[in-house]
């Protein structure tokens, strides 16, 4: 961990190079993961004078860990451009290069460091005062507000070429697939079109979306996806594809039991009732969940909310767009993702605040991260303007 948190400030000297010899030049240290796979994703460097290169990197007390851990041959860690270890303990070469720490930085110095949440020298730690925090939280809620303004405005434009129910079905299934299978979820609600796959009978539904998936070997030949456009490499079973197929098949059946999916699922975001519309997206069997309450939350700010404005406009029902934008801003947070961890550590927000604790917040800093984070745009960014106001106040 004290290796982590130095790699996370930053402090690298500029007299560092690999045990082969080329000199390190970091221009971002990347995104801490906090989990499983590499520890700093979309790092950018340069190493000798080569070009600079994006990748991950990994660390590790020693260089040999690389193999006890099982790095190799995973290919979560393909992508790893810098292995940087504590001590390089094995003179066999590596197909990674090799930043042997010991060699430039004194033991203590690793020690003394603070948690990087709080790291006040962040070029955006707007959480240090009270005032600075407020607007912190102001600045977000308008990103979580043109992000919803966004997917609004993507689903209005495909009202216009497909009925509301395919419309809101795609988005359902696109929010089944996480980043890894968004795309081949997408492929199969368009191969399976909603008034193909609309059945009161769970059971039903399921079947013909897991026939046409390429993921079950019985249905292979009416298959109308192939198994190798799903990425199934170390999937939690609760993420499992077909599972997710499973789930979205008891929620468009109980729709359908209940006048449809638009009618079904738009009522409870024009009654503003959110437990409602939780429980209309989430779907279990009585043993197992197969859609749970964080991915509900999910389904309903992604797609529900979004696609119940639009159409909203789209047909001139002022009430229900005014009943989804109070819903939306009253939306609870879902699971803190690997994205949100790393920015809260990086606007320095206590760990215990409930400053940000609505999905608007959380909608808001995945879209300050894509828009500024992403693309190293730090100067852009209106958190970091708002640090840097502070610390010359």
């Amino acid at each position: 961990m004290a290796l982590a948190r130095y790699w996370n400030a930053g402090r690298l000297p500029d007299n560092c190079r690999t045990t082969d010899g080329r000199a390190v030049h970091v221009v971002y240290r990347g995104q801490w993961s906090y989990g499983y796979g590499p520890d700093f994703r979309g790092a950018i460097l340069s190493l000798g004078h080569e070009p600079t290169i994006r990748g991950d990197v990994e660390i590790h007390l020693r260089a040999t860990d690389w193999r006890q851990h099982g790095h190799c041959g995973n290919p979560m860690y393909d992508g790893v451009i810098l292995h940087v270890v504590w001590q390089a303990d094995t003179t066999i070469p590596s197909t990674v290069p090799v930043l042997e720490l010991r060699r430039y930085v004194a033991l203590e110095k690793l020690a003394a460091l603070p948690d990087p949440g709080r790291l006040d020298e962040s070029l955006c730690s707007v959480f240090r005062r009270p005032a600075t925090a407020e607007r912190a939280v102001q600045i977000i809620e308008r990103a979580g507000d043109a992000r919803f303004e966004a997917r609004c405005a993507v689903f209005e434009g495909e009202l216009a070429c497909a009925t509301p129910e395919q419309v809101l079905y795609a988005a359902l299934m696109e929010c089944m697939g996480y980043a890894g299978n968004t795309l081949p979820f997408r492929l199969l609600a368009e191969a399976v079109p909603y008034d193909g796959v609309a059945s009161p009978h769970a059971a039903t539904v399921a079947q013909r979306l897991r026939a046409a998936s390429g993921l079950v070997e019985e249905a292979e030949r009416s298959a109308l996806l192939h198994r190798d456009q799903w990425k199934l490499a170390r999937a939690r079973p609760a993420n499992h594809p077909l599972r997710r197929i499973d789930g979205v098949a008891e929620v468009v059946a109980r729709a359908e039991r209940h006048g449809g999916l638009v009618p079904h699922l738009a009522s409870a975001a024009a009654m503003t009732d959110r437990s409602a519309l939780l429980a209309r997206v989430q779907a279990n069997t009585g043993e197992e969940t197969l859609i749970g309450r964080d991915r509900a939350v999910e389904v309903a700010v992604n797609a529900v909310l979004p696609f119940a404005s639009a159409l909203a406009r789209s047909e001139g029902r002022l009430e229900l767009e005014d009943a989804t934008q109070r819903l939306w801003r009253d939306m609870p947070r879902a699971g803190r993702s690997r994205v949100e961890r790393a920015i809260r550590d990086h606007i320095a927000m206590p760990a215990r605040s409930t400053a940000l604790r609505t999905a608007r917040h959380q909608q808001g800093l995945l879209h300050l991260y894509k828009r500024y984070c992403a693309q190293r745009l730090c100067d852009l960014c209106p958190l970091s303007q708002l640090a840097a106001s502070d610390r010359s106040a």
